[in-house]
């Protein structure tokens, strides 16, 4: 996965980051057959600025789970709405690299 921009950003440049990576985004059935789903989330704690990231890839149409990672660090970005590609992107990020079966969608 290539670096895409720093997420070291303030709030205007990551607006700005945002606004060009717009056109970016494929709308267009882009696979022939769907063998693996991959899914993700973060989780916040409640009385730290930690995050814990997840994604799990399943077999489909089975279901069943054929890779996993996590990972965890420290909040990197504010909440704004918005722009919360910028607070859960980078430990997403980290994440999917560390998975050895790459989803189809």
């Amino acid at each position: 996965m290539k670096k895409l921009h720093s997420w070291n950003v303030s709030l205007e440049e990551a607006i700005r980051i945002q606004d060009s990576l717009r056109n970016r985004i494929i709308l267009k059935k882009a696979f022939s057959e769907v063998k693996t789903i991959g899914g993700g989330d973060v989780a916040y704690s409640k009385d730290k600025d930690l995050l814990v990231g997840a994604v799990a890839v399943l077999s489909f149409p089975d279901m069943e789970r054929v890779d996993m990672a996590t990972a965890h660090g420290k909040i990197p970005f504010p909440y704004v709405p918005g722009l919360l590609g910028f607070r859960e992107g980078p430990i997403l990020i980290r994440v999917l690299r560390k998975i050895r079966v790459k989803p189809d969608i």
